[in-house]
């Protein structure tokens, strides 16, 4: 005959959970603000994944925190910048500028507009044209063989010459007679101011026995006012 256990009493059952809890059961203790501070943090433990949009704002970073070492190359675009306020100061020199419209100095700028020096600029733009200096020729002249041939350069109206010079075809047998600048007017007499060292004339002999010649004469004319007597001296 097997022995028949009695269940357990409902009381039983309660007591024996209760007991269970009490001797291994969980428990929680509540965090205070600041429990967890930096050091309790490990490094690496926040990542950027871990920060919300926006949670770490200018307020929160120290002066100098941010350097240029720690910026990704690109990360900081003309967008990102407030450029109110932000100037360039002493920026004297700007020397190979496309464009430099009121610059000091604007060594090889393509465009000086207003430049105070523009040492080699493609376009001066208010440098006066060099007061006015024009190259003008005179038309092609024949040089016959075995003779001596002339010709003059004259400058616009109220314009003076300052040099001058002879272009010949190239033929070896070509040679400067003489030159010089004058009045293209006739010297006998008072010359209108206007028409004073006006001219650059040139005398050109050909001693070839075979072969007609050709030669330009030009000059270099400036505005301003011109003294002295014509050269070379008559």
């Amino acid at each position: 005959m097997r022995p028949r256990f009695a269940h357990p009493s409902p009381a039983l059952v309660v007591a024996t959970i209760a007991l269970i809890v009490a001797l291994g059961g969980t428990s929680y203790a509540a965090l205070s603000n600041s429990t967890v501070g930096t050091k309790q943090l490990k490094n690496g433990a926040v990542g950027p994944a871990k920060l919300k949009n926006g949670a770490v704002g200018t307020g929160k970073l120290k002066n100098g925190a941010v350097t240029s070492a720690k910026l990704q190359n690109g990360a900081v675009t003309a967008l990102k910048l407030n450029l109110t306020g932000v100037t360039v100061p002493n920026a004297l020199h700007a020397n190979a500028a496309d464009s430099a419209a009121n610059a000091t100095n604007a060594t090889n700028a393509t465009n000086a507009t207003n430049a105070t020096n523009a040492t080699n600029a493609t376009t001066a733009g208010s440098a006066n044209a060099l007061n006015g200096a024009m190259l003008v020729h005179s038309k092609t002249v024949t040089n016959p063989k075995n003779s001596l041939s002339n010709a003059e350069a004259v400058c616009p109206t109220g314009m003076h010459a300052i040099s001058g010079g002879v272009v010949d075809s190239g033929g070896t047998e070509q040679s400067v007679n003489s030159w010089g600048i004058d009045n293209s007017v006739s010297d006998v007499g008072p010359q209108p101011p206007d028409l004073t060292n006006n001219e650059v004339f040139a005398s050109v002999n050909n001693t070839s026995t075979t072969t007609d010649d050709t030669f330009n004469v030009w000059a270099l004319c400036i505005n301003g006012a011109v003294t002295g007597t014509s050269f070379p001296p008559g």
